[in-house]
């Protein structure tokens, strides 16, 4: 092939990925899975409607964690670029930025995000993403000797497959994944006597992987790559002897540790976020327990059904959308049972996760790879059911399965879902594909009678599936199963999804619903089909040497196409008019909290029944329209506030992300009596929003506790009677976000102490209360305040805090911002010890005397992860410089 085709093929991998972005880089739209105005209150109001039609589609994807979780962590770490990208004030009562690793803030191609608007970004990053997956996966391909334009082909199959395409709205999955064939070639030029920079590169590519802000996949990314260096190793013996294979595995095992730890100023932080969150309690890690219980890395595994969307990608539902509550094929194929912590597990089944879809025309040629050239296809394709096996089947708690218990026992690593493994799966059917394609366009008796055995192969699977998949047989033999499952109580059939299909009163599905699903599996086993025989036809004609350039390009075509069409994933092209919009609710609270001071109380929620989340309650767009939140959506909040919300009332919710607090218009012991308590002055909420009208509220003590500053009632639109209305309330007996407490109570346990928050007669201003064990050494825990003196917050930002004491007397400062480690306290320029008082906020003793306390937020985490990347760093120099007098004794033996 000549020069000026291989080039036109690499040109071909960088313009591929616009086939799928091209909608979201048009001027006026955004890169985005959903539009806020798609939830009430927005969807209530005149302006809204226009919008809502022109994205409303049958692919609507329901990810809307990008709006609710990175989009706000983006803005703010764009906007905070000049305090280090460390802190936001605005979610969780206090949380550190940088900690929340999905966002990958450190990650270099991400800076793109700090140059241009973060929705303008996104696009321009998924094309680099997919491209730069293609580009490295030809890389290695063509180290292997192939055909160019096989490299090609495979490479597509990898960058444009649709686990990629799928999850380019969580970047971070695709980004960790990206690196593995830049490290897989780093290790093969290693074993075959490169350079020392082939050592850089598998560090640096390491590096990156774990950066991107999914560690979970990049542990895969390590593993893959150690595993490949494991089997090159036998290479290396032959060449060079047992010793020299030694120092080679030992050499790339160093490279890939030191590759992680250039990532230590992200990884530590999020180490340390991960301590001291919910996700510490997780039996994932855990090592006493996720060395001991099989059960929870297999509730995370893929059902083996999951592997049909191999060849038939939307047979499980769009792999955009998590939630097919109306589709009814999820229930015909998965046949785990269900767990309790899920109400409809054919969520969890049909995430992007669990997308192995490379291309059919790639699979096929991967099948070829066995039979064309066994000793080449055996590696990837034993690495291919390898990953596949570990993401379906986690093998039992015996000798087989420590390699895997290790992963899972990894700190902070959240491997949690085996399915991850999948990232680097597919990987490895590319890399099989391409070396079939490449058997059958090198031509040859047996490629061209292969080629042609592959054109019959696919028009006998048509014309044995086309009939099967006929709609009306399709719809009957759906409806007849899950009719006679249902009829048996079993338990993969539940309520809400039998309501939101709007069963018959026999319990049948309704043909409508079923016809739908008919059709769109027709339709895809279609396009499946015409372009495997189009592909077929190209490499058989190209085994017969028939102008290799149009079939080249027909190959290429078929290719872009099968994964462009059949395994499609919507662009999500959200038009950005009034993606923010501002009606007057949120105008009204907007206004309220502004007028609050440099430091405003936080909104706090009422529990919505289902059904009535609004747009501006979804967790962390408080932030985005500037309001402080005391809930928020991020990877690691606090298990400290978790635990002081549950003091509220047993009726909270407060998991890894998200609080909802128990509001309800009904009297009773326990349905408003935190309203009148101090625990939420100590959590510095003076913001309620609810859908229940507590100003009518039968308790005069509950009615005095607010004021109804907003009621929605939008007009045109009227809503129905008895609809929930959007209220905004202010606490009139808030106290300050900042005041001075008299002594301190310590508790043994916390079992002695979170309780104790929850006592009505409680007062904050008297007592703060606090574990025994998180007493700083050198603190007086009998210290006694005296006078009445106040506090006054003079200065608020991310990461800097001023206080001036006002008044005579001494006491316990106290800030409602959450406790972190990190965050240090000086009293008039002398350092003070910082206690987590009422568990999980934060108190400095002042002296009579003291006037200004002051503080920052300076992570130690972050400290040492630099110094781990630069020691890293340093490392890789005499790394080197022993591979190149290895290399240069064996040139001159």
């Amino acid at each position: 092939m000549s020069r000026r085709s291989r080039l036109l093929l690499l040109a071909t991998l960088l313009i591929a990925p616009l086939a799928l972005l091209f909608p979201a880089l048009r001027p006026g739209y955004v890169f985005l899975p959903m539009h806020t105005t798609q939830d009430a209150p927005l969807t209530l109001w005149e302006e809204s409607l226009e919008l809502r039609q022109r994205f409303a589609g049958p692919d609507q994807s329901w990810n809307g964690d990008v709006v609710d979780k990175l989009y706000p962590i983006l803005t703010d770490a764009r906007a905070m670029r000049e305090d280090g990208l460390l802190w936001s004030n605005r979610w969780c009562g206090g949380a550190p930025v940088l900690a929340q690793g999905l966002a990958g803030l450190l990650y270099p191609p991400n800076l793109l995000f700090h140059v241009l608007d973060p929705l303008d970004a996104y696009a321009w990053l998924a094309w680099i993403t997919l491209a730069l997956g293609s580009l490295l996966a030809y890389a290695f391909l063509r180290d292997h000797a192939l055909h160019p334009l096989a490299c090609a082909l495979g490479s597509l199959a990898f960058g444009l497959s649709l686990y990629s395409t799928a999850s380019l709205h969580y970047y971070m999955r695709v980004d960790a994944a990206v690196w593995l064939p830049l490290a897989l070639l780093a290790v093969r030029r290693s074993a075959n006597g490169g350079g020392a920079r082939w050592s850089f590169l598998l560090a640096l590519s390491l590096g990156l992987s774990f950066l991107a802000g999914f560690p979970q996949i990049s542990f895969f990314v390590a593993y893959a790559a150690g595993i490949y260096a494991l089997v090159l190793t036998r290479s290396v013996a032959r060449r060079e002897g047992r010793k020299g294979a030694l120092a080679f595995f030992a050499a790339r095992a160093a490279c890939i540790a030191l590759g992680a730890c250039l990532a230590g100023p992200q990884l530590l932080p999020q180490r340390e976020a991960s301590d001291q969150s919910l996700r510490e309690a997780s039996s994932s890690l855990d090592p006493r327990v996720a060395w001991a219980n099989v059960e929870t890395w297999r509730d995370g595994a893929m059902e083996p059904a999951c592997l049909a969307t191999a060849v038939a990608p939307f047979l499980l539902g769009s792999p955009s959308d998590a939630l097919n509550l109306d589709d009814p094929l999820p229930w015909l194929l998965l046949e785990r049972p269900f767990r309790e912590r899920h109400t409809n597990q054919a969520a969890g089944y049909n995430f992007t996760e669990h997308q192995v879809y490379f291309g059919f025309l790639p699979f096929l040629a991967a099948l070829l790879a066995l039979l064309l050239r066994p000793r080449a296809a055996l590696g990837p394709w034993l690495a291919l059911l390898a990953a596949l096996s570990f993401a379906v089947v986690v093998l039992p708690p015996g000798v087989l399965g420590v390699p895997f218990r290790a992963i899972y026992s990894l700190p902070f690593a959240q491997i949690g879902a085996p399915s991850r493994a999948i990232a680097v799966a597919l990987f490895f059917g590319a890399w099989a594909a391409a070396i079939g394609f490449d058997a059958v366009l090198r031509g040859g008796a047996r490629a061209r009678a292969t080629a042609g055995a592959l054109l019959a192969g696919v028009a006998l699977l048509g014309s044995a599936v086309w009939p099967e998949t006929e709609t009306q047989r399709l719809a009957e033999r759906s409806a007849s199963e899950l009719t006679a499952r249902r009829a048996a109580g079993a338990e993969r059939v539940p309520t809400l999804a039998l309501e939101a299909m709007s069963y018959a009163e026999d319990g049948a599905l309704s043909q409508p619903e079923l016809a739908r699903v008919a059709r769109r599996v027709r339709t895809d086993v279609e396009r499946a089909l015409l372009l495997a025989v189009l592909g077929a036809l190209a490499l058989l004609l190209s085994a017969f040497g028939v102008s290799p350039a149009a079939c080249a390009a027909l190959l290429v075509l078929a290719v872009i196409g099968d994964l462009a069409l059949v395994g499609r994933v919507p662009a999500n092209a959200m038009p950005r008019e009034g993606l923010f919009a501002r009606p007057p609710p949120v105008r009204a609270l907007t206004d309220a909290v502004a007028a609050d001071g440099p430091a405003p109380h936080r909104i706090a929620r009422a529990q919505l029944a289902f059904g009535e989340v609004f747009s501006l309650l979804r967790p962390n767009l408080p932030g985005v329209y500037g309001i402080p939140d005391i809930s928020g959506y991020i990877v690691a909040a606090s298990k400290r506030l978790a635990e002081v919300f549950a003091a509220l009332d047993p009726a909270t919710r407060y998991d890894r992300w998200v609080a909802y607090l128990p509001l309800r218009l009904q009297a009773g012991p326990n349905e408003v009596q935190w309203l009148t308590h101090r625990l939420p002055d100590a959590a510095g909420i003076g913001w309620l929003l609810s859908v229940h009208p507590l100003h009518e509220h039968p308790d005069p003590a509950v009615r005095a506790s607010v004021e109804l500053v907003y009621r929605d009632d939008p007009k045109p639109i009227a809503l129905p009677e008895g609809a929930p209305r959007f209220h905004v309330y202010r606490r009139t007996q808030a106290l300050p976000r900042a005041f001075l407490s008299k002594r301190l109570r310590l508790g043994e346990e916390p079992k002695d102490l979170v309780p104790s928050l929850a006592n009505p007669a409680w007062d904050p201003r008297e007592e703060l209360v606090m574990l025994a064990r998180d007493l700083p050494s050198g603190v007086d825990a009998a210290a006694v305040g005296s006078g009445n003196a106040e506090l006054a917050i003079t200065r608020y930002e991310p990461t800097s805090v001023r206080l001036e004491k006002r008044g005579a007397g001494s006491g316990w400062a106290y800030l409602s911002d959450v406790y972190w480690p990190g965050w240090t306290a000086r009293v008039d320029g002398v350092e003070r010890a910082i206690v987590p008082a009422n568990h999980a906020f934060r108190a400095v003793w002042m002296n009579e005397g003291d006037s200004v306390l002051e503080m920052r937020y300076e992570p130690v985490s972050l400290r040492n992860g630099l110094a781990l990347a630069l020691l890293a760093l340093v490392a890789l120099l005499p790394l080197a410089w022993i591979e190149r007098r290895q290399r240069a004794s064996r040139t001159s033996a």
